[in-house]
């Protein structure tokens, strides 16, 4: 395995590290605490484990969320100090060299998912279920492909909303992943998808006060079978109110195809709920 962090000074990714291990504590501690008082849709708890919510666990969690306080402070500040005095890359690298020489193909498939993999409160206000228990599910269902490709679309304008429903995937060549929102997450899916996929890229995105405030990476992931040769991220300059602390863009990969072909692809995420004003009109005219 080989693994390129963002960071190239040693001293820059010492602090990274350290500073990780200071903020994410509480960062998880204090989604846990929010997300212990946001309900699913439907409820289906009994009152006993409601109670339990929030009489119990809440207070607990609350009292912990503010005991990891003083840490994440320290950590958050580090974390300003490297971003702002040493240069890196949009982005971290993980890959699993293989020596297998692959076949010659000329169709390549792929896939874009958004798979909200992040603390636990981003998906609970988005009514998905416990995100520890979803991650398991969601890399068990993608290894579970088909050999065989899915061209649907030609004719799309054809295709009924059931026709377009499918129950596993076909083979996928490359994953484009929305939403997979820190590194814990990003690393436990690259663990999981190790063996049928050897290239991936994580943890994209500019952090600068500009961008996103020093906060929230892009959420954009990439798997690939192939390597990965050149990145490129573009942040997106159009944004407001809470979306100023996510730094949102567009990630374009080179790829090796072997025999001397390279392949282009691109994965985005635009700005979520933009309400009146054509946030996405403007970032996609900046995509081009």
């Amino acid at each position: 395995m080989q693994y390129t962090p963002r960071y190239s000074s040693q001293l820059a990714r010492f602090i990274d590290l350290l500073s990780f291990i200071l903020t994410y504590p509480w960062i998880t501690i204090a989604s846990l605490t929010v997300a212990n008082y946001l309900v699913l849709k439907p409820d289906q708890r009994s009152i006993k484990t409601k109670s339990l919510h929030y009489a119990v666990y809440g207070p607990l969690l609350l009292i912990l969320c503010l005991v990891l306080v003083p840490f994440a402070l320290l950590g958050y500040s580090l974390w300003i100090l490297i971003c702002a005095l040493f240069s890196s890359d949009p982005y971290s690298l993980v890959s699993f060299s293989k020596s297998v020489k692959r076949r010659t193909q000329s169709d390549f498939t792929f896939a874009t998912m958004n798979v909200v993999m992040g603390q636990e409160v981003l998906g609970k206000f988005n009514n998905c279920s416990f995100v520890y228990d979803r991650l398991k599910k969601i890399a068990a269902q993608i290894l579970k492909q088909e050999d065989s490709l899915l061209s649907n679309m030609e004719g799309v304008d054809q295709i009924t909303k059931s026709e377009s429903v499918i129950s596993s995937f076909p083979k996928m060549d490359f994953i484009c992943l929305q939403e997979v929102t820190d590194r814990f997450f990003a690393l436990a899916l690259i663990s999981m998808l190790r063996k049928h996929y050897s290239y991936f890229i994580f943890d994209i995105g500019v952090n600068s006060l500009k961008t996103n405030l020093y906060l929230a990476n892009s959420g954009l992931m990439i798997a690939s079978k192939y390597p990965i040769v050149k990145v490129k991220f573009k942040p997106f300059s159009k944004k407001k109110g809470w979306q100023r602390a996510v730094s949102y863009g567009v990630v374009i990969c080179k790829l090796d195809l072997g025999d001397n072909n390279v392949g282009i692809l691109a994965n985005l995420h635009t700005m979520a709920y933009q309400g009146l004003d054509p946030l996405i009109d403007l970032a996609l005219t900046e995509v081009k």
